[in-house]
């Protein structure tokens, strides 16, 4: 979404954002390598970086991708469901077991574990610091971002530094959840700043 408004300002009217990603290579390390969340979760950690070990450069990332695209099925599914595991693990304080038992399931699984791999791998298609470079695009461009505060996929951090460069933006900290959309604090604030944003682009006369 930022990305689209900063190369196309003029077709977008406000922005609704939830969990912030910069894009940015210490986003990678802090869900990826053993310096990150890996000093909040260890234990987990270390079945998911040990599960693919890249004996030649200690790449777990890389690990991932050559197992995500075994010629062997069994290989597939099962590194794709290791690295749900551990999205999951970051994802919620309190996991739902049905969305755990849908995510673990490889059918499901495998094309969003290779989905990730491959954005991560490359940068998200990104030049470096990319959207903080050209955050001056978003300065005619309302917006609301709704953050959890033990967001352990997207840190807080990103959102603070984006709101704190962007004039135009307001940023709710939400206090008592984690990275899930589905954890009621998180689903609240994102209807409110909906409500929010609407109410400010019928007083701006843009709807």
């Amino acid at each position: 979404a930022l990305v689209y408004a900063q190369t196309y300002p003029d077709r977008v009217l406000g922005l609704l954002l939830r969990s912030i990603r910069l894009g940015t290579q210490d986003e990678v390390k802090w869900m990826f390598e053993e310096n990150g969340a890996a000093n909040i979760l260890p234990e987990a950690y270390n079945l998911f970086s040990t599960y693919a070990f890249n004996a030649l450069d200690n790449d777990t990332l890389a690990g991932y991708a050559r197992q995500l695209n075994s010629s062997d099925d069994r290989v597939c599914s099962s590194s794709s469901r290791q690295m749900m595991a551990w999205i999951l693990e970051l994802t919620r304080f309190d996991t739902d077991a049905a969305i755990q038992r849908r995510a673990l399931d490889s059918d499901y699984a495998l094309p969003i574990a290779k989905l990730c791999v491959h954005y991560f791998r490359n940068r998200s298609f990104l030049q470096p610091n990319q959207i903080m470079h050209n955050v001056h695009r978003l300065k005619q461009i309302p917006g609301f971002i709704v953050q959890p505060r033990y967001d352990l996929i997207c840190p807080p951090n990103a959102a603070w530094h984006l709101h704190q460069n962007w004039p135009g933006s307001k940023l709710a900290f939400i206090e008592d959840t984690g990275h899930s959309i589905l954890e009621n604090s998180n689903l609240r604030a994102w209807i409110e700043a909906q409500h929010r944003l609407y109410e400010l682009l019928q007083k701006s006369a843009k709807l």
